[in-house]
Protein backbone atom coordinates (compact mmCIF):
# COMPACT_ATOMS: atom_id res chain seq x y z
CA UNK A 1 0.00 0.00 0.00
CA UNK A 2 2.79 2.34 0.33
CA UNK A 3 5.49 1.51 -2.62
CA UNK A 4 2.57 0.67 -4.84
CA UNK A 5 4.24 -2.48 -6.28
CA UNK A 6 1.83 -5.92 -6.87
CA UNK A 7 2.43 -9.31 -6.94
CA UNK A 8 0.44 -12.10 -8.73
CA UNK A 9 0.47 -15.61 -7.62
CA UNK A 10 -1.31 -18.30 -9.59
CA UNK A 11 -2.32 -21.61 -7.45
CA UNK A 12 -4.80 -24.47 -9.14
CA UNK A 13 -7.40 -25.55 -7.50
CA UNK A 14 -9.10 -28.95 -7.43
CA UNK A 15 -12.01 -27.82 -5.67
CA UNK A 16 -13.53 -24.19 -4.27
CA UNK A 17 -12.54 -24.29 -0.68
CA UNK A 18 -15.30 -21.90 0.67
CA UNK A 19 -15.56 -19.58 3.83
CA UNK A 20 -18.57 -19.84 5.12
CA UNK A 21 -19.57 -15.61 6.45
CA UNK A 22 -21.19 -14.67 9.75
CA UNK A 23 -24.41 -14.80 9.59
CA UNK A 24 -26.77 -13.90 12.45
CA UNK A 25 -30.04 -15.47 10.58
CA UNK A 26 -28.14 -18.33 10.59
CA UNK A 27 -28.77 -18.91 6.72
CA UNK A 28 -26.66 -17.63 3.62
CA UNK A 29 -26.36 -17.97 -0.03
CA UNK A 30 -23.12 -19.52 -2.04
CA UNK A 31 -23.34 -16.06 -3.64
CA UNK A 32 -22.09 -14.67 0.40
CA UNK A 33 -19.85 -17.04 0.57
CA UNK A 34 -18.14 -16.32 -2.94
CA UNK A 35 -18.44 -12.78 -1.54
CA UNK A 36 -16.37 -14.19 1.59
CA UNK A 37 -13.85 -15.57 -0.57
CA UNK A 38 -12.97 -12.81 -3.16
CA UNK A 39 -13.34 -9.68 -0.80
CA UNK A 40 -10.13 -7.68 -0.41
CA UNK A 41 -8.09 -8.01 3.23
CA UNK A 42 -5.43 -5.93 4.72
CA UNK A 43 -2.48 -7.89 5.68
CA UNK A 44 -0.40 -6.03 8.45
CA UNK A 45 1.12 -6.72 11.73
CA UNK A 46 2.22 -10.28 11.95
CA UNK A 47 0.77 -11.04 8.53
CA UNK A 48 1.85 -7.93 6.90
CA UNK A 49 3.88 -8.78 3.21
CA UNK A 50 7.44 -8.83 2.52
CA UNK A 51 7.65 -6.51 -0.09
CA UNK A 52 10.73 -8.26 -2.76
CA UNK A 53 11.17 -4.30 -3.85
CA UNK A 54 11.24 -2.86 -0.50
CA UNK A 55 12.82 -5.24 1.24
CA UNK A 56 10.41 -4.65 4.44
CA UNK A 57 7.26 -6.07 5.81
CA UNK A 58 4.31 -3.66 4.34
CA UNK A 59 0.70 -2.99 4.97
CA UNK A 60 -0.77 -4.11 2.10
CA UNK A 61 -3.88 -5.72 0.40
CA UNK A 62 -4.70 -9.34 -0.95
CA UNK A 63 -7.58 -10.35 -2.86
CA UNK A 64 -8.37 -13.60 -4.15
CA UNK A 65 -9.72 -14.07 -7.92
CA UNK A 66 -10.53 -16.66 -10.16
CA UNK A 67 -8.31 -16.41 -13.59
CA UNK A 68 -9.76 -19.97 -15.23
CA UNK A 69 -12.52 -22.15 -14.29
CA UNK A 70 -12.81 -25.79 -14.44
CA UNK A 71 -15.32 -27.21 -16.70
CA UNK A 72 -16.47 -29.39 -13.49
CA UNK A 73 -16.35 -27.35 -10.21
CA UNK A 74 -16.64 -29.22 -6.82
CA UNK A 75 -17.02 -26.59 -4.22
CA UNK A 76 -16.14 -27.44 -1.05
CA UNK A 77 -18.05 -25.46 2.27
CA UNK A 78 -15.19 -24.62 5.32
CA UNK A 79 -17.44 -26.25 7.71
CA UNK A 80 -14.93 -25.98 10.40
CA UNK A 81 -13.50 -23.25 12.62
CA UNK A 82 -10.55 -22.38 15.33
CA UNK A 83 -10.88 -20.06 17.74
CA UNK A 84 -7.66 -20.38 19.44
CA UNK A 85 -7.30 -23.82 20.89
CA UNK A 86 -10.95 -24.59 20.29
CA UNK A 87 -12.70 -25.97 17.31
CA UNK A 88 -16.24 -25.62 16.31
CA UNK A 89 -18.17 -26.96 13.50
CA UNK A 90 -20.35 -23.92 11.49
CA UNK A 91 -24.02 -25.04 11.29
CA UNK A 92 -25.12 -22.12 9.15
CA UNK A 93 -27.77 -23.02 6.27
CA UNK A 94 -26.05 -22.10 3.08
CA UNK A 95 -28.51 -22.01 0.25
CA UNK A 96 -28.11 -22.47 -3.68
CA UNK A 97 -29.65 -22.79 -6.57
CA UNK A 98 -29.29 -26.08 -9.17
CA UNK A 99 -28.19 -23.86 -11.68
CA UNK A 100 -24.88 -21.74 -10.30
CA UNK A 101 -23.96 -18.82 -12.19
CA UNK A 102 -20.54 -17.88 -11.28
CA UNK A 103 -19.89 -15.56 -14.44
CA UNK A 104 -19.25 -12.45 -11.94
CA UNK A 105 -16.29 -14.28 -9.89
CA UNK A 106 -14.77 -16.26 -13.08
CA UNK A 107 -11.95 -14.09 -15.62
CA UNK A 108 -13.58 -11.10 -17.71
CA UNK A 109 -12.02 -10.56 -21.21
CA UNK A 110 -11.08 -7.56 -20.89
CA UNK A 111 -9.14 -8.26 -17.42
CA UNK A 112 -5.59 -9.70 -16.99
CA UNK A 113 -6.60 -12.21 -19.29
CA UNK A 114 -6.37 -9.53 -22.31
CA UNK A 115 -3.39 -7.39 -20.72
CA UNK A 116 -1.62 -10.91 -20.59
CA UNK A 117 -2.38 -12.22 -23.79
CA UNK A 118 -3.82 -15.48 -22.49
CA UNK A 119 -5.37 -17.77 -24.84
CA UNK A 120 -8.89 -17.28 -25.35
CA UNK A 121 -10.31 -21.02 -24.10
CA UNK A 122 -13.35 -22.20 -22.82
CA UNK A 123 -11.66 -22.32 -19.05
CA UNK A 124 -11.43 -18.50 -19.62
CA UNK A 125 -14.49 -17.67 -21.36
CA UNK A 126 -17.68 -16.16 -19.69
CA UNK A 127 -20.29 -17.39 -19.30
CA UNK A 128 -19.22 -20.08 -16.13
CA UNK A 129 -22.87 -21.80 -15.31
CA UNK A 130 -22.93 -25.15 -13.30
CA UNK A 131 -25.50 -27.79 -12.97
CA UNK A 132 -25.88 -29.22 -9.24
CA UNK A 133 -25.90 -32.94 -9.87
CA UNK A 134 -24.61 -33.88 -6.30
CA UNK A 135 -24.16 -32.86 -2.47
CA UNK A 136 -22.54 -34.24 0.32
CA UNK A 137 -23.98 -33.92 3.73
CA UNK A 138 -21.82 -33.99 7.02
CA UNK A 139 -24.51 -34.58 10.28
CA UNK A 140 -23.08 -34.32 13.62
CA UNK A 141 -20.33 -32.48 15.34
CA UNK A 142 -16.43 -32.19 15.01
CA UNK A 143 -15.93 -35.38 16.77
CA UNK A 144 -18.16 -37.53 15.44
CA UNK A 145 -21.14 -38.12 12.34
CA UNK A 146 -22.34 -39.20 9.64
CA UNK A 147 -22.23 -38.66 5.83
CA UNK A 148 -24.31 -38.90 3.43
CA UNK A 149 -25.18 -37.85 -0.57
CA UNK A 150 -27.95 -36.55 -2.28
CA UNK A 151 -27.26 -37.32 -6.21
CA UNK A 152 -29.72 -36.32 -9.50
CA UNK A 153 -29.83 -37.48 -12.60
CA UNK A 154 -28.83 -35.57 -15.64
CA UNK A 155 -32.32 -33.80 -15.79
CA UNK A 156 -32.57 -32.76 -11.94
CA UNK A 157 -35.94 -33.89 -11.57
CA UNK A 158 -34.66 -37.58 -9.80
CA UNK A 159 -32.61 -37.30 -6.88
CA UNK A 160 -31.34 -40.32 -4.29
CA UNK A 161 -30.19 -40.47 -0.80
CA UNK A 162 -27.13 -42.07 -0.76
CA UNK A 163 -26.85 -43.65 3.12
CA UNK A 164 -23.98 -46.36 3.44
CA UNK A 165 -25.16 -49.07 2.06
CA UNK A 166 -28.34 -47.94 0.75
CA UNK A 167 -29.89 -45.79 -2.00
CA UNK A 168 -33.62 -44.11 -1.58
CA UNK A 169 -35.40 -42.16 -3.97
CA UNK A 170 -36.23 -38.54 -2.40
CA UNK A 171 -38.01 -35.34 -3.49
CA UNK A 172 -35.97 -33.03 -5.22
CA UNK A 173 -37.35 -30.08 -2.43
CA UNK A 174 -35.36 -31.90 0.04
CA UNK A 175 -32.23 -30.98 -1.22
CA UNK A 176 -31.34 -27.15 -0.02
CA UNK A 177 -31.86 -25.69 -2.85
CA UNK A 178 -33.65 -21.85 -3.45
CA UNK A 179 -34.67 -20.42 -6.47
CA UNK A 180 -31.92 -17.77 -6.72
CA UNK A 181 -28.71 -18.01 -5.58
Amino acid sequence: MKCGHTSTTYNAFMYLSLPIPNSKAGVCSLDDCMKDFTKEEILDGDDAWHCPICKKARKATKQLSISRMPHVLIIHLKRFSSNGMWRDKINTLVKFSSMIDLTTYGPKLDGPLAENKLPIIAESTPPFRYSLYAVANHYGSLTSGHYTAFVGDTDNQHWSKFDDSKATPMDPNQVVVCSKS
